[in-house]
């Protein structure tokens, strides 16, 4: 719930996630580590890409509207990480799908 509040702040970092859960970074990187198998940090780009997948998707908005309002400081930020976590850029994600979905 946390990260869904805050994701789309570009200054949302772990130590902020640490701040609102009343920890340490290192316990706050610790329990992630063991319940999820990764850092807060790349939950947090995870959860970020994923909504970002979703407004390519299923909006018309621009890709850097869509960058900015998924957390991104950077339209060419995002789509390195968008490229490395789904094999393709979104702009070539969204004509795929847009020619399937015709």
């Amino acid at each position: 719930a946390m990260v869904k509040q805050h994701y789309q702040n570009v200054d949302f970092k772990t130590t902020d996630m640490a701040v609102i859960l009343q920890t340490s970074v290192s316990t706050l990187e610790r329990k992630c580590l063991q319940y999820f198998g990764q850092l807060p940090k790349l939950l947090l780009m995870e959860f970020r890409l994923e909504q970002a997948k979703k407004a390519v998707l299923y909006t018309t908005k621009s890709l850097s509207h869509i960058a900015t309002n998924s957390g991104f400081r950077s339209a060419s930020y995002f789509s390195v990480k968008f490229l490395e976590k789904f094999g393709m850029s979104a702009s070539q994600m969204r004509m795929q799908h847009h020619r399937i979905a015709s």
